[in-house]
């Protein structure tokens, strides 16, 4: 069986997303409504600006974005590594929908509630 390609994952999941906010549905919105303020993202390609972005206007705050280097992105988001997050959040949305199950043991770690952006998108709404 081959293996699923990032790509199509992802556009897979960024169909769905669409698909929600043309019926007005915001994920901001469903994280505040289950108590969730304060979240992180790991990973920071461009799925991560759209979730940024989404975020932005909302009582939903990013708090910190995880990625491999520390670094300046779009819209001045500095990343921070695994290794110095230190932030106390109430979850952490990883992109990718392929993440490797040890990554995301060690997102636990930091953080019990952690999520994938695809869980959000399609089993949130």
């Amino acid at each position: 069986m081959e293996k699923p390609r990032r790509r199509d994952t992802f556009y897979i999941v960024l169909n769905r997303w669409m698909f929600l906010k043309h019926k007005g549905e915001n994920i901001g919105d469903y994280l505040c409504a289950r108590n969730i303020r304060r979240i992180a993202i790991y990973g920071m390609g461009d799925m991560a600006r759209h979730l940024w972005d989404e975020l932005k206007n909302t009582k939903c705050e990013v708090v910190a974005v995880i990625d491999s280097e520390e670094k300046y992105y779009y819209d001045d988001i500095k990343t921070i590594t695994i290794e110095n997050f230190k932030e106390n959040v109430d979850m952490i949305v990883y992109i990718d929908p392929l993440e490797p199950v040890n990554m995301i043991e060690e997102l636990k770690v930091k953080c019990q509630n952690v999520c994938s952006l695809e869980d959000v998108v399609f089993y949130a709404f």
